[in-house]
């Protein structure tokens, strides 16, 4: 049962960020009138703001113009979120961090046991490679490593893998990138991938055939290895990608939608039976679940700094933004109000 200090917190963060309904300020109101304890716990909220300048640092700050000057003065990647006043005025920081001081009994979001034993296994386990026969063999982002499996020698290092060997295995193997971790590969064919956190690459040690096929759950960015005589094929849940060389980003974390951000070259998305579709660099095709497909231009910095440990968010929802803190934070972002969604 949500107690009544929770309950005035979460008026209190809704009324700050805009989302309380009527229903709720028109009890809020009453409430400040006639119940002296719910006054006394309000006016200690609003302390708490005031010692932190919500207010003052909402209504003096514009989202738009202070997302370009905060683009223009990181020097360096960074794995955090930067808390600088230009940030504050941001509902995201508002209902985030201010959240946090005013909820501090609710940083951790409850999960029974399996789940957290899970959990715990999740973030031991790391980044993994699965052979064809099912030996698992646990890979460092970090240093150098060398192991031997399925006839190949895998090279680890400084969060890159390659791998040599005789061995024509054309079965696939699958590459696990968990959450707060990135990775690349080599493919024997040269192509080089990056891998976003909570991806899944599924791929052969060695390419037969007259094609090249990979298959994607999560975010990468290829730079493939030309060869027109062997295109080049992405598989995702919604659609497939075809190249013979070229760059490009493709993100189906979303089960729904699927997006390709094509960078240099060129490249074809097919979904299911529809007519593909050519996608020239600087625009995207985003794939939905009725293998509809349509696109738009892309902002380089919003789709490919998560390559340099920076991430730009620019008119997303709060839900949308949960699933990068998941991945990259390896924390669950709990809604207990859904028009906050």
């Amino acid at each position: 049962m949500t107690s009544k200090h929770q309950y005035i917190r979460q008026l209190y963060l809704e009324n700050l960020t805009g989302t309380i309904s009527a229903e709720d300020l028109a009890r809020l109101q009453l409430n400040l009138e006639t119940d002296p304890v719910f006054k006394d716990i309000w006016l200690e909220l609003e302390n708490e703001a005031q010692k932190l300048e919500m207010y003052a640092r909402l209504n003096e700050v514009d989202p738009e113009t202070e997302l370009l000057s905060l683009k223009d003065h990181i020097d360096e990647p960074r794995r955090h979120f930067l808390w600088k006043p230009l940030l504050w005025a941001a509902v995201l920081v508002l209902a985030v961090g201010l959240s946090w001081y005013l909820f501090p009994e609710r940083k951790q979001p409850m999960a029974s046991k399996e789940a957290k034993q899970e959990s715990h296994k999740i973030r031991q386990t790391g980044i993994s490679l699965t052979t064809p026969d099912g030996k698992a063999v646990a890979l460092t982002a970090d240093g150098a490593q060398t192991v031997e499996v399925a006839g190949m020698q895998l090279d680890s290092k400084d969060g890159v893998l390659t791998y040599t060997g005789t061995a024509q295995e054309s079965a696939l193997s699958e590459l696990y990138i968990p959450a707060k971790e990135s990775y690349e590969i080599v493919l024997s064919d040269g192509t080089k991938v990056s891998l976003n956190s909570a991806t899944k690459l599924r791929f052969p040690f060695h390419f037969a055939g007259k094609t090249r096929e990979v298959y994607v759950d999560g975010e990468a960015y290829f730079e493939v290895k030309k060869d027109h005589n062997r295109p080049f094929i992405g598989h995702t849940g919604l659609a497939d990608i075809h190249v013979t060389g070229t760059s490009f980003n493709i993100n189906p974390y979303d089960a729904k939608r699927m997006k390709t951000a094509l960078v240099e070259g060129k490249v074809t998305v097919k979904a299911g039976d529809k007519h593909p579709l050519e996608l020239l660099p600087g625009f995207e095709v985003i794939a939905d679940a009725d293998q509809h497909l349509s696109t738009s231009r892309f902002e380089v910095d919003d789709v490919l700094s998560w390559r340099t440990g920076q991430s730009f968010f620019h008119n997303v929802s709060l839900e949308q933004l949960s699933s990068f803190i998941y991945r990259w934070y390896d924390m669950e972002v709990v809604f207990d109000n859904s028009s906050l969604r």
